[in-house]
């Protein structure tokens, strides 16, 4: 078990509003990072100490913000208690912003939509405002898919996969 004060915790947000009543809570992020995954902590300065909160779902994008599920709080009530309060996260998840992704280094990677296998890149297509990744589809069918949009959900670079959460109407396009 790792030692929560020796966690090197940058703040990436506030929860500004709860969602539904059953504890969804909106993150607006103030900066760039890694999407939180289960099991990692995010934590919630409460008092001035971070303390840690367990997802008991993945994150999921929702329009320019997040929408977080955490284990424990499963009742609007409960989530509203945690409005306004800073939410941290290890820094290593943080995103640089003179971080650039060489994206030719996707190709041959395996692509999932929603944890489904549908292909694997087969070319990047690098469109100035908005770079494209070509995959082949497991039908044999080209699928392209934008990359600066909030469809990238993870990416294994030690696994060689990119998990995606497609919009059904993009199938539709590429046809």
């Amino acid at each position: 078990m790792r030692n929560i004060s020796n966690l090197q915790l940058v703040p990436i947000g506030k929860f500004v509003r709860t969602h539904g009543y059953k504890g969804a809570l909106i993150l607006r992020p103030e900066t760039d990072f890694l999407l939180p995954q289960k099991p990692e902590p995010l934590f919630i300065r409460t008092d001035g100490i971070e303390v840690p909160f367990f997802l008991s779902a993945d994150a999921k994008k929702y329009k320019n913000d997040l929408m977080i599920f955490l284990e424990d709080i499963d009742t609007e009530d409960l989530a509203k208690t945690l409005i306004g309060k800073e939410i941290l996260i290890e820094e290593s998840q943080i995103i640089e912003e003179e971080e650039t992704t060489d994206y030719h280094e996707y190709i041959d990677f395996e692509v999932f939509d929603n944890n489904a296998s549908i292909g694997r890149v087969d070319d990047y297509l690098p469109l100035p405002s908005n770079p494209i990744l070509s995959v082949l589809t497991h039908e044999n069918n080209e699928l392209l898919i934008p990359l600066n949009t909030p469809f990238l959900q993870k990416t294994d670079i030690k696994n060689r996969q990119l998990f995606f959460e497609l919009p059904a109407d993009l199938y539709d396009i590429n046809k």
